[in-house]
């Protein structure tokens, strides 16, 4: 009688922790799943990018209107992206969380150039920043001393728009291509108009870079 109640037990605790396995399991596949339509969202809006821009020489007019318009969706979409990574980060498989992070970065380096590029040809009103963070805890300090300081420029110009790329990372190697690009050596570093940044610098110094007086 009494192995018969330990048994009971046992498979009764072996079926709740099989219970919450697979609730568990299930909600991670199902934030995933939501990730992966997020994807496919901004890959829609980056491939209508690529259609609007074939279109250019006959219609400018309706080439700026439409690039412009996909641009802000884009914006949009990768911000909403960004704060529910960030949030689901330690819920996801990391096998997945890359998956996603690869996908968004590289998102993000295509809205890089779109805004490049429309800057100059359509008048856009938005003042890029490229910002090369840590992906560890190797520049806590003085990286979320910067992130303030952009938080802060944003709340005071909201044209601002800060492209933030993890430096040196194994994971996100493709990312480095803006490394060489700017001859970025650091985690912390800046990149405005074509001026790097490698160093704390003051609001007044970033604000006269991007063309505040």
């Amino acid at each position: 009688m009494g192995k018969s109640l330990y048994l009971v037990a046992l498979l009764a605790t072996i079926a709740l922790f099989a219970v919450i396995f697979f609730t568990v399991k299930s909600f991670e596949d199902s934030r995933f799943s939501n990730l992966n339509d997020s994807l496919r969202e901004i890959d829609f809006e980056n491939n209508l990018a690529r259609v609007y821009s074939e279109f250019k020489i006959s219609d400018a007019n309706n080439y700026c209107f439409f690039t412009n318009e996909s641009i802000t969706n884009t914006t949009m979409q990768l911000e909403d992206l960004d704060y529910r990574l960030t949030n689901y980060r330690d819920s996801l498989l990391s096998t997945d969380y890359v998956f996603v992070k690869r996908n968004f970065l590289l998102a993000n380096m295509l809205l890089f150039a779109q805004v490049d590029s429309a800057i100059k040809e359509c008048d856009l009103n938005v003042k890029p920043i490229l910002y090369f963070y840590a992906e560890d805890k190797s520049c806590d300090v003085e990286c979320g001393t910067i992130l303030g300081q952009l938080d802060h420029l944003k709340s005071l110009h909201p044209e601002i728009r800060v492209f933030a790329f993890p430096y040196n990372w194994p994971d996100y190697k493709f990312t480095s291509l803006l490394e060489h690009e700017y001859d970025v050596n650091k985690a912390g570093t800046l990149v405005i108009n074509g001026k790097k940044f490698d160093s704390l610098q003051s609001d007044a110094v970033l604000s006269k870079a991007l063309g505040y007086e």
